[in-house]
């Protein structure tokens, strides 16, 4: 579940990934932030089995799913 007026845009296994999309999204001045249950860290494995959700205000959607399919080909709910 994303928080109140924000949507997953894609899905990643691993945090650090993750991260690099959002750094990319944040350039372009999209605010967004990681969904991820790893213990504050300390249990990263947790992150393969759940995934690391990337999300992003409703209505910069199709902007953040634009952006990620011309740098890494996805941008889709759950991708």
């Amino acid at each position: 579940m994303a928080f109140d007026g924000y949507v997953i845009v894609a899905t990643f296994s691993d945090r650090a990934r993750a991260e690099m999309m959002q750094e990319i999204l944040e350039g372009a001045e999209i605010p967004c932030m990681l969904r991820l249950d790893d213990s504050g860290g300390l249990q990263p494995q947790f992150a393969f089995g759940l995934g690391v959700g990337l999300e992003v205000p409703e209505d910069r959607k199709s902007a953040a799913q634009e952006l990620l399919r011309e740098y890494c080909g996805r941008g889709g709910e759950e991708d």
